[in-house]
């Protein structure tokens, strides 16, 4: 590849797949049978659990990073000031990739982050280049970036984005709205690569919960868990819209939509049990009902009003 990573590569993925186990079974990993791919929980990630990564992944010695930029920021900021894997190179996705991530895994981690963007149905995709473009991959999508009236940008004009797929036979996605802005940047970069380049991606910024025992849970991070975890778990498919809101440590508020407001007190009850699970103690939930989205747009899933300990 343009990064030297050969496709048999040792990974090591830090992403939100644990949620069926979260925090109850602390420090742990596994590895996928037909890959040399070693899976790790971010769902348990304090300061105890990162040195036990920290060692497992000096034996382990992986060529390439995969996970959320968050995740492995978080877990950069856990080692010494000498890279971890110094010849390794980590792909970062899902996320918006901060400047702070960007140096925080670069110093602690490996050599070189790279920036990745798709969806989970894989829309379209775009990746960063060694000369830290980000080319679209025109052969897997074809890419629209559309303005407020539904015309094609010029290069530089920001705009929404909107994909076809080209590979997803069983489930055509045609003209798909994305819910993420950018803009073509009309360069024609040194890589040499001919894929159209984009400017940097903007919508999918969110925050990170902070849990009293060190961990950090991104917006994905919850996402994951709330769908696949707690709704079915606790109950919790009652809300048409909800956004967490961590007003302190143990404390939020869950400015939402419900299905059926007469069902906020069980709801208050099975959210605060769904939630203390994986914060590992008792928490405070207060569920503030909504008659309409704010703003009529449709919010990340959380955020953070206080500062990390």
């Amino acid at each position: 590849t343009k990064h030297g990573i050969k496709p048999s590569a040792r990974t090591a993925t830090f992403g939100g797949n644990h949620y069926r186990s979260h925090r109850h079974k602390g420090a742990h990993w596994f590895q996928h049978a037909l890959s040399a791919d070693l899976n790790f929980n971010t769902f348990a990630m304090d300061d105890a659990a990162c040195k036990l990564y920290a060692r497992r992944l000096s034996s382990y010695k992986p060529s390439l990073y995969k996970g959320y930029p968050s995740s492995l920021s978080h877990f950069a900021g856990r080692l010494g000031e000498e890279p971890l894997s110094p010849d390794a190179i980590a792909f970062c996705s899902s996320e918006v990739m901060s400047s702070e991530m960007r140096e925080n895994i670069e110093s602690s981690l490996c050599r070189r982050a790279v920036d990745w963007y798709s969806q989970s149905e894989y829309v379209v995709s775009a990746g960063e280049c060694p000369q830290g473009e980000l080319h679209q991959n025109m052969e897997s999508g074809l890419l629209e970036i559309l303005s407020d009236d539904g015309e094609l940008t010029a290069d530089g004009e920001v705009g929404q984005m909107v994909g076809t797929s080209l590979t997803s036979m069983a489930q055509p996605f045609i003209r798909y709205a994305l819910d993420d802005l950018t803009s073509w940047t009309g360069n024609k970069c040194a890589c040499g690569m001919p894929h159209s380049t984009l400017d940097s991606i903007q919508g999918r910024a969110g925050d990170c919960l902070s849990v009293p025992d060190g961990r950090r849970l991104s917006t994905v991070q919850m996402q994951h868990w709330w769908k696949h975890s707690a709704v079915g778990e606790y109950d919790l498919d009652h809300f048409d819209w909800l956004q967490i809101v961590q007003t302190a440590p143990t404390s939020f508020v869950i400015d939402s939509i419900p299905h059926d407001s007469a069902l906020i007190l069980g709801l208050e009850q099975r959210v605060s049990s769904a939630l203390g699970d994986l914060w590992g103690q008792a928490v405070e939930v207060e569920i503030a009902p909504r008659e309409s989205i704010p703003h009529g747009e449709k919010w990340r899933f959380c955020r953070s009003e206080i500062q990390a300990p």
